[in-house]
């Protein structure tokens, strides 16, 4: 099921760039096979699935990663009945759902926050930009009980949430930009 995800993951994020950037490079694609029909089958298969959570509690990386992907999707190809379902589903995190929103204590975590400023860059809908900007903040305000490697990135500079994983490097980022 991992392995699912991590190739969801990929294949979604790269879409925008590929349907935008690649459309006169390669072609013909098979009908059923445009970077626009699989990245709606890919997107459509994603909208109606449960939230992929860490440690059973939060929104985990990976499902920030698919919506991410699929959100830029939407917006690259103007297709704003994909745009509405996402955020269709992602509304009850304002709600319903609001304890399923990740603490802002570790680079894993804080990822999230690019999610609803992705929302917000869309929408204009000010709700997300509240909802992601802390979460871009807080890989700045050193907590009291961070560790002394934590404390140190931030005296060089660095967000105390840094580590040297690739991942992390993504992840910091995301939200950063």
């Amino acid at each position: 099921m991992r392995k699912i995800h991590i190739l969801v993951v990929i294949v979604i994020y790269t879409f925008p760039f590929i349907a935008c950037a690649q459309n006169n490079k390669i072609q013909p694609f098979p009908k059923g096979y445009t970077p626009e029909e699989v990245g709606l089958l890919l997107s459509n298969r994603f909208i109606p699935s449960d939230h992929f959570l860490h440690r059973n509690q939060w929104i985990h990386y990976p499902e920030v990663c698919v919506t991410l992907g699929s959100l830029r999707f939407a917006d690259a190809t103007e297709n704003e009945a994909l745009i509405k379902q996402l955020q269709n589903r992602f509304e009850t995190l304002f709600s319903s759902e609001k304890d399923k929103l990740p603490p802002k204590d570790h680079v894993d975590m804080n990822m999230f926050g690019c999610l609803p400023l992705e929302f917000y860059r869309i929408t204009n809908d000010k709700r997300y930009y509240d909802l992601g900007l802390p979460y871009a903040d807080s890989q700045w305000e050193v907590p009291q009980e961070a560790s002394d490697e934590e404390k140190a990135w931030s005296d060089k500079g660095l967000s105390w949430q840094t580590r040297m994983w690739i991942d992390d490097m993504y992840m910091i980022t995301i939200l950063q930009a």
